[in-house]
């Protein structure tokens, strides 16, 4: 999604091993950690948003039960 990485990759060596190995290349205009950090951050405030509709809908869908069973 972000404009400044050009390829990123990640690969697991072994299954049994709880590692994995990343690799980013971007164009330059901001390091390979920062690419990560700030993808990072995207994804958190991402799910963020998720859960908030999440919880929203689930609310709506509840109060829209509650109201079918009072018929």
């Amino acid at each position: 999604k972000s404009p400044n990485i050009l390829f990123s990759a990640y690969k697991v060596p072994h299954p049994l091993f709880a590692t994995f190995e990343l690799r980013v290349q971007t164009d330059g205009s901001l390091t390979p950690k920062d690419a990560v950090i700030r993808a990072c951050g995207d994804l958190i405030q991402e799910l963020q948003r998720l859960d908030q509709e999440f919880t929203k809908e689930w609310e709506l869908k509840k109060i829209a039960g509650q109201g079918r069973d009072g018929l």
